[in-house]
């Protein structure tokens, strides 16, 4: 439809035309429409399945929960992800 789910920035960002890949550096912090939102220092954006990953330090909050560790991966929107060694908080109903 052409309005975008996701928004990434970042300090630089590589795109690798052979893998249809981009790697994203330095304070890359991702929004999405449901605000959710992700920050690291480095991210792999893999287009084919729409997928993101790093094995560095992460944090995710979103309105309910705030959770970090080392390792992630997951779906660009987020709504969908894993994360190694997590510590964080989050509210159940």
């Amino acid at each position: 439809t052409g309005t975008g789910e996701t928004r990434v920035d970042c300090n630089r960002a590589v795109y690798l035309a052979e893998e249809s890949e981009f790697e994203l550096f330095g304070n890359v912090k991702v929004h999405t429409n449901d605000d959710r939102h992700l920050e690291s220092e480095y991210l792999k954006w893999e287009q084919a399945d729409n997928t993101i990953s790093t094995p560095q330090f992460v944090i995710i909050t979103t309105p309910t929960d705030s959770i970090a560790g080392s390792g992630f991966n997951g779906t660009t929107d987020l709504s969908t992800y894993t994360i190694k060694e997590p510590t964080g908080r989050v509210i159940v109903d």
